[in-house]
């Protein structure tokens, strides 16, 4: 019998070139673009030599970052995109120009059970990936393990008590039950966090587009009103946090530790 990491890569075919259409209308909305790259700018990758990125997709975010931030001169760059789609890392391959310092590493694998040395990385983050991890959990320690004391981890969640999250979540489950496919993970912040406070790190959390919500099932964004303004609503109000649509950590790991996989 496979074991569950075999039968998640077996899985990831059936959907990578589902999620290279779905890439390009997702870069078509504004508010999308504009979230993706406040994201990015909380890595702080200037001085930054060994990056990973866990979930590359199509690789466009790979490619900003390197282009915002590592495209003059400097130290060369160890820069690993990890998916669990070859179909995914065949695109990332034909489309992504790295600048001359740069020297990518594209590499198959789960964000469960990254296949690094630990505390490898200066910079590890997760953008839009981790609602499709099997375990979240397990890959936010996974991560953990991987990065270098002072080193930085950024990754976002979709909470579960935004409308978005609540109605997703409930269409997700009957979806499946009912066709199979992918499941959605919708998380509480409040249990990330203190999964978080129980490792030696220090965290900064804030919530975006508070209260209303983004894609809904059946009507998608078309109640979006985010896409319709020339900035983000944040916070940083951990009562309002958890009604949040998405919410990014920066997570700093603090000298030297083990951490453990859940």
């Amino acid at each position: 019998m496979p074991d569950d990491n075999s039968a998640e890569l077996g899985y990831a075919e059936s959907y990578g070139q589902q999620w290279i259409d779905r890439s390009k209308f997702w870069g078509s909305l504004r508010y999308h673009v504009r979230y993706q790259k406040q994201f990015i700018e909380c890595l702080a990758l200037e001085g930054s030599t060994k990056i990973l990125e866990c979930g590359s997709g199509t690789g466009e975010i790979a490619q900003y970052a390197m282009e915002q931030y590592l495209s003059d001169d400097g130290p060369a760059v160890e820069f690993c995109l990890v998916d669990i789609s070859s179909t995914l890392l065949k695109s990332v391959r034909k489309n992504l120009t790295p600048p001359k310092r740069v020297q990518p590493h594209l590499i198959r694998a789960t964000g469960e059970h990254l296949p690094f040395d630990d505390e490898y990385f200066d910079r590890i983050y997760a953008l839009s990936m981790l609602w499709y991890a099997p375990n979240p959990k397990r890959a936010i320690l996974d991560m953990l393990r991987i990065l270098k004391p002072g080193g930085l981890l950024c990754f976002d969640i979709m909470s579960i008590f935004n409308p978005t999250g609540i109605l997703a979540t409930l269409s997700n489950k009957i979806s499946v039950a009912l066709r199979g496919g992918q499941r959605v993970a919708y998380l509480s912040p409040s249990e990330i966090s203190f999964m978080l406070r129980q490792e030696n790190v220090e965290i900064d959390v804030v919530g975006y587009m508070p209260f209303l919500p983004t894609a809904l099932p059946g009507i998608g964004n078309g109640l979006n009103l985010f896409n319709l303004m020339n900035w983000l609503p944040k916070t940083r109000n951990p009562l309002l946090i958890p009604f949040c649509n998405k919410t990014i950590y920066c997570v700093k790991k603090n000298g030297r530790q083990k951490t453990k996989k859940s």
